[in-house]
């Protein structure tokens, strides 16, 4: 499966607090940016790295990854997508696929590509599903608030209401760290200003909600593993 009308990116960077360094963390002789980038580039679209570093950078030449430098000023990867979408204005859809979900079933991301809307603003897609029970009181799992639903080339969808680390009993599902957009809306949140919420709970999505933004969630059948902490990628060396 092809198309000529969207380009993943895989933003990258080495300075996560909870795992430093994790997008060049090696097992079975690849890093977990190539899992990540070997798993999007088996949808069929169209496959970016964005980073402003130059190890990152040298492992995507050796590797042969199709990579764009972005600046240093860049300070999340939602502003490295906008730098590379700004170069590729012929992908009226773009996929931000973060590096940290080596996991995700391509057909998860091939129902949210159907789902984006290339000529509709101020709409933000994503992915969702249940987390095991276990993971309610865990913060890196992070949980969506769900509310009304919509089709969307008959896709079902369910509007998110909100995002937090906090456990929370209803009405609640587990959030997948792939967001889709039409290029017009994603360009439009370089002006996004940070809100008080997304600070507290370290989560930029909440930033485009609060502001003029409206996001709206597929609902998967199983939550993959993200790699956020050292226990993670233990337990994604041992199962995968």
């Amino acid at each position: 499966m092809t198309t000529t009308e969207t380009l993943i990116i895989i933003p990258a960077h080495l300075a996560s607090g909870r795992l430093p360094g994790k997008a060049l963390l090696v097992h079975k002789g690849r890093t977990l940016l190539e899992w990540t980038h070997h798993q999007a580039f088996l949808s069929g679209y169209r496959v970016i790295v964005a980073s402003g570093h130059d190890d990152i950078s040298q492992m995507c030449k050796r590797q042969g990854i199709e990579y764009v430098d972005t600046p240093l000023f860049c300070t999340n990867g939602t502003e490295r997508c906008i730098h590379v979408a700004k170069q590729f204005p012929e992908y009226p859809k773009v996929i931000n696929w973060q590096v940290d979900e080596p996991l995700v079933p391509i057909e998860y991301v091939r129902t949210l590509e159907l789902a984006i809307l290339p000529n509709y603003p101020h709409i933000i897609w994503t992915i969702t599903a249940p987390f095991r029970e276990q993971d309610r009181n865990n913060p890196d799992v992070v949980k969506v608030i769900l509310g009304d639903t919509m089709y969307s080339n008959s896709v079902l969808l369910n509007r998110c209401h909100w995002f937090t680390r906090s456990p929370i009993q209803q009405n609640v599902t587990g959030h997948c760290g792939i967001y889709g957009f039409n290029r017009d809306t994603l360009l439009a949140l370089e002006s996004t200003t940070t809100a008080y919420a997304a600070r507290t709970e370290r989560l930029e999505q909440l930033s485009w909600i609060t502001g003029n933004q409206i996001m709206y969630a597929t609902v998967e059948y199983h939550l993959p593993l993200s790699i956020n902490t050292p226990e993670d990628w233990k337990k994604f060396t041992r199962e995968v």
